[in-house]
């Protein structure tokens, strides 16, 4: 089976990771697939083809011209508008092609508000065109159903492919965190509002007992929010105790140095960089957004848990876990079995079910 990995844009963002993922996920199983966009920023390996399109019609005809010529049989897309141009394309190609457009977040926070009725409609229209949709988390799902974008029938969960490497049981070594004089903490995403860098900012101008740094590694998305953080960390002298590390692709060489990850977001699907600090054996505080990360920590059995906005409750758990050895070091030893859930091969096992039906 042929199989195109359909995004308009290629970025430094969690969807196009996805799609690298997906592609090498794909290749590791022997699986011929080929990564088609409209735009990219930067790209990374083999099998990949920018089509030069400057509005929907065009891309549309593009895709279909590339659908013919390179025999696709499958297209998976990301977002609920890709969906239908893909199958545009498809119609418009001749082929009988299967259409799976795979939904990272829910569709009205895509650009558009709950009130405007023509574009949830239409983002309804769209997912219905597809031959499945793919949620990438159980509680996406659920909330697809629920708010009736989806038909049940239609919708399935498939978690993205993170892990590649073999998940080998080993003995942990014990972390003595109450006596560890500086405490790494990443915090890995955009300078954006959904991602709340304010929120942990804030929450560290309560903890005054422990030592530690904490290290924003992401680009910047939105200018004006990065100086409304950079405000609160002046006005609370945190200058000294904050690194801006720019965006990065070596996550994992990154959180080897690490002790702690913290998300503040204020709206999720799946967050890879969770599931990356599982496998990478990096205790978690994240807040309690929809949707993914209560589901990646199982309610908390596998980290921290505060709620979305509440700073104070975030230097609590902080406190918390940095003051507690055995709790600490109960969430270490659990996080690389819980990384099982996210290999690559689950992933394409799952995609392979689909376009076989």
């Amino acid at each position: 089976m042929r199989i195109a990995i359909y995004s308009n844009t290629l970025d430094n963002g969690g969807i196009s990771k996805f799609v690298y993922n997906l592609q090498n996920a794909f290749g590791k199983c022997n699986i011929d697939s080929h990564i088609v966009t409209f735009r990219a920023d930067t790209i990374y390996g083999d099998n990949i083809t920018v089509l030069q399109c400057n509005n929907h019609l065009n891309r549309i005809r593009e895709l279909s011209k590339f659908i013919k010529k390179e025999n696709i049989e499958a297209v998976i897309s990301n977002t609920w508008f890709e969906g239908f141009i893909a199958r545009c394309a498809a119609i418009r190609s001749g082929r009988k092609i299967k259409v799976i457009s795979v939904v990272h977040i829910r569709p009205n926070l895509w650009g558009f508000n709950e009130d405007d009725l023509l574009r949830r409609t239409f983002a309804k229209i769209s997912l219905g065109l597809c031959n499945k949709v793919v949620a990438v988390s159980n509680e996406l799902k659920d909330a697809m159903i629920l708010e009736k974008w989806v038909k049940e029938d239609k919708i399935t969960t498939i978690y993205n492919p993170v892990i590649f490497d073999e998940v080998n049981n080993h003995k942990v070594e014990f972390k003595d965190i109450e006596n560890k004089e500086l405490i790494n903490i990443a915090v890995i995403g955009w300078i954006q509002p959904r991602k709340a860098q304010d929120i942990i900012s804030k929450a560290f101008s309560e903890v005054n007992d422990r030592k530690y740094i904490l290290n924003f590694i992401g680009g910047i998305e939105d200018e004006n929010y990065y100086s409304n953080v950079l405000k609160i960390i002046e006005d609370n002298n945190l200058h000294d105790k904050v690194k801006f590390w720019g965006p990065r692709k070596d996550i994992f060489e990154i959180l080897k140095d690490m002790d702690i990850l913290i998300s503040a977001s204020r709206g999720e699907a799946l967050p890879t960089v969770m599931i990356e600090a599982l496998y990478s054996e990096v205790p978690m505080i994240s807040s309690d957004c929809d949707y993914g990360p209560k589901e990646i920590l199982d309610n908390g059995k596998y980290g921290l848990i505060f709620k979305v906005d509440d700073y104070k409750g975030l230097a609590k758990c902080f406190n918390k876990l940095v003051n507690d050895n055995n709790l600490y070091n109960n969430f270490l030893k659990k996080s690389k079995e819980r990384s099982k859930l996210f290999t690559y091969d689950k992933c394409i096992n799952s995609y392979l079910s689909i376009l076989n039906e």
